[in-house]
Formats: C-alpha cells, structure tokens, sequence
C-alpha cells in the first residue's frame, strides 16, 4: 500500500486500490473463522474483543501516517501529496 505514494497515473491507482480491496475483502472474516478453529467458545469472546481493538488501534495510527506523509514537502526528492496530486491534475487538464 505504501507503493501507492509512487504511482504517476490514477488509473493505475484505481487499478491498484480496487485489487487491494478485492484481496482484503476476505481478511477479516477468514481471521475469524480461524481464531474459531483455535480456541474453545469461552475463549472467544476476549480473542474477538483484542482483534477487533488491534484493527481500529491500527485505523488511528493510519491517519496519523496520513499526516506524516502530507508534511514530507521535498523529504528525499518525493513531493507531499497534494504537491503530487496537484501536478499530476495540472499535467492531465492540459
């Protein structure tokens, strides 16, 4: 995912983010299928609660990466996003 930052072209970028969906679509329910086949049904309740905790700590620290990368402004030879997306829309509407 982190690749995506590289792309020059937004359809390959779609491309790629629609494949990203497809392949995560399955994640979480075959997660949860096998943490079923692990523990025993007095286990599960705290297993579901600490993966579920996992997933949305992860979904904070995701805007918080976000954010990091928005400010990089030139950090090794790489625009911030808005610099790249911005040229990217002007080399496009002309």
């Amino acid at each position: 995912m982190i690749g995506f930052g590289f792309v020059h072209d937004w359809s390959v970028l779609v491309a790629l983010r629609l494949l990203l969906g497809i392949f995560e679509a399955g994640f979480f329910p075959s997660v949860v299928y096998l943490m079923s086949t692990w523990y025993v049904r007095a286990e599960m309740g705290k297993r579901y609660s600490i993966f579920y905790c996992i997933g949305s700590f992860a979904s904070a620290l995701g805007g918080i990466f976000a954010y990091g990368f928005l400010s990089w402004n030139g950090l090794h030879g790489l625009g911030s996003c808005k610099q790249n997306c911005a040229s990217t829309s002007k080399e496009t509407s002309s």
